[in-house]
């Protein structure tokens, strides 16, 4: 099973687990041996590429999709087999899916409406009649202006989806998933649709609303910024499996895998094979594979390794160096925008701290600890 960040209590059992789950369509098979424990209180991220996995993952968790094999646990009990509103799950897509024809208040309401009243106690003028449906109405009204409340949303409950901004329909998605108190909450994608300065904004709102319900919290994402910047513990998915989970600094600095290590960074890492260059970095790249980050590569005049440079692309704060050494191997060195740029057919020297040099197997890929 995967890691975990605190210290359960004794006794204490995972808000969702998803226990060896695979899931196959056809004869193909997208999810294998997916195992992951998520503890209330806990905010994960599934992070992978298109294609690896993680949406699938997600379904099987929300009650959408049956795995083929393995089971969904929610606080030691089996539901594997439970539609999805008998799991009491919040599930976030990042199209909001807000109804268009209710105001914020009816669109927050509806999931304690539906869940509460009958259908029939659901149509207008239902309380002149019942009692018992004034009284439910009245506590679900209760309810949608507290979370309406919490989510900055007091001033919009009379207006239309379509009046609001992206990031206030975003909080309504929000407020809509909260209401009925799930026992955990699950986004997927939620903060594609969103501009930078919006998306910066919405990563702390969405903290901020986990650190206030304790409840646990599962981020689905492509994006490393989101995950790294939310998530206390990521688990980076690749083809299908969990390739490494554990706390985001961990993921970065010591990539358990090749996989992991060029996945993971804002800029792809660079692998030297085992050889004379690998070695001009360090002793230990003669047999293994030596990584280096592009941020950590740097221009040095005494520096072992050679390489000429091909191209450069400002960026402002960062200029991008494509290099490409003797023997043809492609690198990327970042240096600060300032700088000033040697012409383009230069040999430069280039060298790297030892401490951020990654090792891994040329043949499994995996890990290997290299001393500074």
């Amino acid at each position: 099973m995967s890691d975990i960040l605190h210290s359960p209590a004794k006794g204490d059992l995972p808000a969702l687990s998803l226990c060896d789950v695979s899931k196959r369509f056809g004869e193909t098979e997208v999810v294998s041996g997916f195992s992951l424990d998520l503890y209330a209180g806990e905010f994960v991220a599934l992070l992978g590429a298109s294609g690896s996995g993680k949406s699938t993952t997600l379904r099987m968790l929300a009650g959408l999709e049956r795995p083929t094999s393995g089971k969904v646990m929610m606080r030691g009990q089996d539901v594997t087999a439970l539609r999805p509103a008998a799991r009491n799950i919040a599930l976030m897509f990042q199209s909001y899916a807000l109804y268009p024809h209710l105001s914020v208040r009816q669109n927050i309401a509806t999931p304690l409406r539906q869940a509460q009243l009958s259908a029939a106690a659901r149509l207008p003028g239902a309380g002149l009649v019942s009692p018992r449906t004034r009284a439910t109405e009245a506590a679900i009204a209760g309810r949608t202006k507290e979370v309406a409340e919490m989510l900055r949303l007091g001033e919009l409950l009379d207006r239309k989806p379509g009046q609001l901004s992206g990031g206030q329909q975003q909080r309504v998605a929000l407020a809509r998933a909260l209401v009925r108190d799930p026992s955990a909450f699950l986004l997927d994608e939620p903060l594609s649709n969103l501009d930078t300065a919006l998306r910066n904004s919405t990563r702390e709102e969405i903290r901020e609303l986990h650190r206030s319900t304790g409840h646990a919290f599962l981020l689905v994402t492509h994006d490393q910024a989101d995950a790294l910047s939310m998530a206390d513990r990521i688990a980076v998915m690749i083809a299908g499996r969990i390739a490494q989970c554990a706390p985001a600094a961990e993921i970065y600095h010591r990539p358990a895998n090749r996989d992991v290590a060029r996945f993971i960074g804002a800029h792809r890492m660079n692998i030297l094979s085992p050889g004379a260059e690998a070695a001009a970095l360090h002793p230990h790249g003669a047999k293994i594979e030596i990584g280096v980050r592009p941020e950590a590569l740097r221009i040095d005049p005494e520096g072992a390794l050679t390489a000429t440079l091909t191209s450069a692309a400002f960026h402002g704060e960062e200029t991008l160096l494509h290099l490409r050494t003797p023997a043809g191997t492609a690198l990327l060195a970042v240096i600060d925008g300032t700088a000033s740029l040697p012409a383009k057919g230069t040999q430069i020297r280039l060298g790297a701290p030892a401490a951020r040099l990654h090792g891994f197997d040329a043949t499994t890929g995996q890990r290997v600890e290299i001393t500074p």
